[in-house]
């Protein structure tokens, strides 16, 4: 199962996640739309068996930024260690795609 949403307030975001999301991933997720309160945030999230993926691409017209935080997780344990996350800018995000593409 996969759903993508574009361009919504953090609060909105917020919303939608909250019960999509395992326990685990629930509170890093909420740290980082807390913090980009001017931010507007596009997302998917992929659930397949207990293997997530979410993806929240920040765009910030403010501060001019834009970053996509990526989460995962292979199982829904509720310990707070068991989930990667990584933040990769937009110019360092279309290197590694060009990269990618390449191969």
């Amino acid at each position: 199962m996969e759903q993508t949403y574009k361009a919504m307030s953090s609060s909105q975001c917020l919303d939608h996640l909250k019960s999509e999301l395992p326990i685990n991933l629930r509170q890093p997720v909420m740290i980082v739309l807390e913090s980009g309160p001017d931010s507007q945030f596009s997302f998917f999230v992929a659930k397949l068996n207990y293997i997530y993926r979410l993806g929240l691409i920040e765009h910030n017209r403010q501060e001019n930024y834009t970053v996509c935080h990526c989460f995962s997780t292979d199982t829904i344990s509720t310990s707070e260690d068991n989930y990667t996350h990584v933040t990769i800018s937009l110019p360092d995000l279309e290197l590694l795609y060009r990269l990618a593409s390449e191969a």
